[in-house]
C-alpha cells in the first residue's frame, strides 16, 4: 500500500476512535443517575480525546439560574477549587456560551476581558497557577441550557476547531446525565423531606400524648421540652401563661439556660403589650431576630438581661 493510501485509511481510524471514545462517554455517563459516581471515568476518556489539565462541569440551578462548579478533574486550585454560584453574567463563562449556545476557545488575554465581576479573582488564580487557555462548551437539553462544559489548559492556544467539534460531542454525551442527575438530587430531596415531615408529624403526635399522660404539669412540660428540642432549635424554652388583661405573664416553665432575669409573674412594658397583644389576639407567631430582637430589647430591663446573656432570637406561639 503507497503511502498516498495509508494517509486516508489513518484519518478514518483516527475518527473510527473518536466516535468510540465518544460513545463510551455516553455509556458512562448514562450509566448512574448520581454523575458524581461516574465523574472520574468520564474525565479519564474525555481526557484521550481532548487535552486538558483541568475539567469542570458547572451546572445550573433550575430554581436561582445561578451557575456552580458541580465536578472537577485535574489541577486543583488551593483555598479555592469550586467557584459559585454566580449569576451567568458576572461568571467566567463568556456570554457568546450562554446567550448563543456556542462552544469556544479564549487565550490569556481573552479569559480576562470576558471574565464577570464576580468570576475575576477565580479566573486570576487560574492563571497564576499557569491555566491560562479555556474552552467552553454549552451543555443543552431540550433547547434550554443546563451546564457549561469548561476544559483549561497550560498550552497556549491548544484548542482548534477539531476540539471544538468533539467538545460539542462531549457535551451532547452528558446532557442527558446531568438533566437525570439533577431529577434523581430532585428525587433524593422530596423522600428525605417527606421523610422529615413524618418524623415531626411524630413528634407532634407524641406532644399531644404527653400533654394527656400525667397530673404533673412539671413532669409534662419537661417531656413537651425534650420532644420539642428535637423539632426547634433552642437556648431556652419558656411556657407562659398569658393574662386576661394583657399585663403580664406568668412564667410557668423554664429550661435550658439558666438566667435571672425575672420572676414568674413579670409585668410587661407598653411597647410589649402592644407587640405581644397584636400576635396573640390574631393568633399570629412572634420572630424577632438580629438587629429586630434587639431593638426589642431596648427600654426593657428583662429581656436586656436575656440579651446580655447571649439569646439573639425569641419567637413566640400562642397557645390557643
Amino acid at each position: 500500500m503507497s503511502s498516498t493510501d495509508s494517509a486516508p485509511q489513518s484519518n478514518f481510524e483516527s475518527l473510527a476512535n473518536e466516535q468510540r471514545l465518544i460513545a463510551e462517554i455516553g455509556r458512562i455517563a448514562s450509566a448512574s443517575p448520581s454523575l458524581d459516581s461516574v465523574f472520574s471515568a468520564f474525565a479519564d476518556t474525555a481526557k484521550k480525546l481532548i487535552p486538558f489539565d483541568r475539567l469542570a462541569i458547572s451546572t445550573i440551578d433550575p430554581e436561582s439560574g445561578l451557575l456552580s462548579d458541580a465536578h472537577i478533574s485535574g489541577l486543583q486550585i488551593e483555598g479555592q477549587n469550586f467557584t459559585g454560584p454566580y449569576s451567568l453574567e458576572n461568571s467566567s463563562v463568556p456570554s457568546l456560551v450562554y446567550e448563543e449556545l456556542r462552544t469556544l476557545a479564549l487565550d490569556q488575554k481573552q479569559l480576562i476581558d470576558y471574565s464577570g465581576s464576580s468570576a475575576v479573582e477565580d479566573t486570576d488564580q487560574r492563571i497564576a497557577i499557569g491555566l491560562i487557555s479555556a474552552m467552553f462548551a454549552p451543555v443543552v437539553m431540550q433547547g434550554k441550557l443546563v451546564g457549561v462544559l469548561v476544559f483549561r489548559s497550560k498550552s497556549e492556544n491548544p484548542y482548534s476547531e477539531r476540539e471544538l467539534d468533539l467538545a460539542e460531542q462531549i457535551s451532547a454525551q452528558i446532557a442527558g446525565a446531568i438533566s437525570m442527575n439533577r431529577q434523581f438530587e430532585l428525587l433524593e430531596h422530596e423522600v428525605a423531606s417527606r421523610k422529615q415531615f413524618a418524623e415531626e408529624q411524630a413528634r407532634i403526635a407524641q406532644i399531644g400524648r404527653l400533654v394527656g399522660s400525667s397530673l404533673s404539669l412539671d413532669q409534662v412540660f419537661k417531656s413537651l421540652s425534650n420532644e420539642v428540642s428535637e423539632l426547634v432549635s433552642f437556648d431556652r424554652f419558656v411556657v407562659a401563661e398569658y393574662s386576661e388583661d394583657g399585663l403580664t405573664l406568668s412564667r410557668l416553665f423554664a429550661d435550658g439556660m439558666d438566667i435571672a432575669d425575672s420572676p414568674p409573674g413579670e409585668g410587661l412594658q407598653e411597647n410589649h403589650q402592644l407587640i405581644f397583644r397584636h400576635n396573640m389576639e390574631n393568633q399570629e407567631h412572634l420572630l424577632l431576630q438580629g438587629d429586630e430582637y434587639k431593638d426589642f430589647c431596648v427600654g426593657s430591663p428583662t429581656e436586656t438581661i436575656r440579651y446580655e446573656a447571649g439569646l439573639r432570637a425569641l419567637l413566640a406561639i400562642p397557645i390557643i
